[in-house]
């Protein structure tokens, strides 16, 4: 199980903005309560049940090729573009043994931030000793967002287009 809290959250707001709202509670409870007494009552961003997930997991078993994401909102609208192999995880980490061997390629669509190209060279070395092929589609460092999901809230399927459009291309070799 993979769940974000909607607790503070208000219509309108995204994702970064509810990030804020959180954490400065969570930063007033901590000061209020201090850090141990604090803990049992902050509101944490994310509730998960198994560390390495998978958002989408059907996917794994749907052909030889994988789309990773960070996360579900990440996932998302690439699933409604159409791209049927999307799997998502709840953050970075994921468990390559997890991964079928069916699967003969990846493509890593972490976030553009340094947090995601840490993640998405540990990733892909992980994949390599495996024996499975990459591809990556970082978001591209052009203003309009560093994650798939913020891409897409801001400038709908053309926000989109650069991974949509690598995919095309995968699909006709």
């Amino acid at each position: 199980y993979l769940g974000r809290t909607l607790q503070l959250w208000q219509e309108g707001m995204d994702e970064q903005e509810h990030k804020r709202v959180l954490d400065a509670h969570n930063e007033a409870i901590a000061e209020e309560y201090g850090k141990v007494e604090g803990y049992k009552q902050l509101m944490r961003r994310w509730e998960k049940t198994y560390r390495s997930g998978f958002f989408h997991a059907e996917a794994l078993r749907s052909g030889e090729h994988l789309t990773i994401t960070e996360g579900p909102f990440d996932a998302l609208p690439l699933l409604a573009a159409g791209l049927d192999d999307v799997v998502a995880v709840a953050g970075t980490h994921i468990e390559v043994e997890a991964i079928p061997t069916s699967i003969f390629r990846v493509t890593i669509a972490f976030d553009s931030d340094t947090r995601g190209k840490e993640a998405t060279d540990k990733l892909q070395k992980a994949l390599a000793r495996k024996g499975i092929n990459t591809l990556l589609a970082p978001p591209p460092d052009d203003g309009k967002g560093k994650d798939w999901s913020e891409r897409y809230r801001r400038h709908g399927q053309e926000g989109i287009a650069p991974i949509l459009a690598q995919a095309m291309a995968r699909a006709s070799e």
